[in-house]
């Protein structure tokens, strides 16, 4: 679980993200349904400003506004997890918004990150396809059900 609180915010206005602890695929955001990124996400741009108001306005949105805004912040969240490059990236986008980081990029492209973060899915899954099934079977239990063997 990840929760995103907005600048100025409390832990009352956090969006909470469900996330997988083996794949990280987030699969609730703000509790509705979350499956995939939408269409546009190679459109959209990052920014502090952007962000912020993604996570303070994705509860009241609706329709495509929203599944935009919940596929922004998920992409930000979740792909950073998995990717320190991409994280590297975000992170200098939102210092540089902010005017605490000079010489990088105010704004960035989702797009210029989104075959790396998509390199990053398919490697995954060839790499837990290729594990013996006693092995996928004791990453799926939680630690502390696992036996000692495992």
């Amino acid at each position: 679980m990840v929760q995103l609180v907005p600048e100025g915010g409390s832990a009352a206005d956090a969006l909470t993200l469900q996330m997988g602890t083996l794949d990280f695929y987030v699969s609730l955001i703000g509790g509705q349904a979350f499956t995939r990124y939408a269409s546009t996400i190679d459109a959209m741009q990052i920014d502090a400003a952007t962000l912020n108001n993604a996570i303070r306005s994705v509860r009241t949105a609706t329709g495509s506004q929203r599944f935009e805004l919940q596929s922004l912040l998920v992409f930000c969240v979740a792909e950073s997890i998995r990717s320190d490059l991409i994280a590297g990236k975000i992170e200098a986008t939102i210092r540089a918004s902010l005017g605490r980081l000079l010489g990088a990029a105010p704004r960035i492209s989702v797009g210029s990150m989104l075959a790396q973060a998509r390199a990053w899915g398919q490697s995954s899954d060839a790499v837990w396809a290729s594990l013996a099934p006693e092995v996928r079977s004791a990453f799926s239990k939680p630690p502390a059900q696992r036996t000692a063997a495992e």
